[in-house]
């Protein structure tokens, strides 16, 4: 307890710790969860060696140059189809049916964006050198966002985030004439006719594919604590459930996979904790019977060593999205 203590005293900044590995040796009903609940892909079709620039239905842009794409022998693509899917995840409830945190080492951070792209010649997976990427927001940014990679090789299989270095988005208004970006342009916000403008947040030189998100630091000098989560059915455990606290702050969440068999907890690992005095939901979603559960918490403020008891209902897998899309 005097470290945990200790711990809490020294820690009231942004260095604070989340634990996310769920202890579980079958994760066969966790992967069936999120097998269904999944965001299918959008596909386009662009052409290797010239400018080419797409924007998927939530608004996020890419922008490929004449260089942009090599393949698996690194050699550029000078030609021919490059077919690239993408998926958009904007709210915490995409990202938690996704199964990507926002986690950067142990820092929580603000999430304004984060993408799953992929690109492919022939049915062959193929990689990129640079291209642009432009996260849509809902205002124009005071502060940009950074832009960081994501990785899922865990055991828990979340996804999380590292930092690209010093890179930082510029924030820019694209206006739009029907479905085509014309031009970018610098805070302009007056409209006329034919016109929509859109904020974003705009990467130049994004050096990956595969998980990609516009996200910062969640600065915050609260008192840190630990939770307890215990479900009301306690057949729900850590083989068939799975456990997110969302930040709505932040527009980001985090998992909560610490299981204790003997009390039917979830909690973070003892010595990791997340900031008082925060505005979160809980939410828990199980698989059982061949049925999914949900259950959701919402509109709290921390205080310190809260215990939760989700009351767990079945749900359709549309009836569960249309409940997470409302985080």
């Amino acid at each position: 307890m005097s470290s945990l203590l200790l711990l809490v005293a020294s820690c009231r900044k942004a260095d604070y710790h989340v634990s996310t590995v769920i202890k579980a040796t079958d994760k066969t009903n966790i992967n069936t969860i999120f097998a269904s609940l999944r965001t299918h892909p959008e596909f386009f079709d662009v052409e290797a060696g010239v400018y080419s620039e797409i924007r998927a239905s939530k608004g996020t842009r890419f922008r490929f140059y004449p260089y942009s794409f090599k393949d698996k022998s690194g050699h550029i693509i000078t030609s021919g189809i490059v077919r690239i899917s993408v998926i958009e995840m904007y709210g915490a409830g995409a990202s938690i049916a996704n199964r990507s945190v926002s986690l950067s080492g142990n820092q929580l951070l603000h999430n304004t964006g984060q993408v799953y792209i992929t690109g492919s010649m022939n049915g062959e997976e193929i990689g990129v050198n640079k291209y642009g990427i432009d996260f849509i927001t809902a205002t124009h940014l005071s502060t940009p966002m950074a832009l960081y990679y994501g990785f899922d090789n865990y055991e828990d299989l979340l996804v999380r985030w590292m930092r690209v270095g010093n890179m930082t988005g510029t924030a820019v208004t694209g206006t739009i004439v029907d479905t085509m970006t014309v031009v970018v342009i610098d805070t302009a916000h007056t409209l006329d006719t034919g016109h929509i403008y859109r904020n974003y947040n705009q990467f130049d030189s994004c050096g990956a594919l595969y998980w990609v998100s516009s996200q910062y630091p969640a600065w915050t000098t609260t008192d840190l604590t630990n939770i307890s989560v215990i479900p009301s059915d306690t057949s729900f455990d850590a083989s068939n459930t799975a456990v997110f606290v969302v930040f709505a702050d932040f527009n980001a969440a985090v998992g909560v996979g610490d299981y204790n068999n003997q009390t039917h907890t979830f909690s973070l690992t003892p010595g990791y904790t997340i900031p008082m005095e925060t505005r979160i939901d809980i939410v828990t979603i199980g698989y059982k019977g061949g049925l999914l559960y949900y259950s959701v918490q919402k509109d709290i403020t921390l205080t310190e060593a809260m215990t939760f008891t989700p009351v767990m209902e079945p749900h359709t897998v549309g009836e569960v999205l249309n409940l997470l899309a409302m985080l």
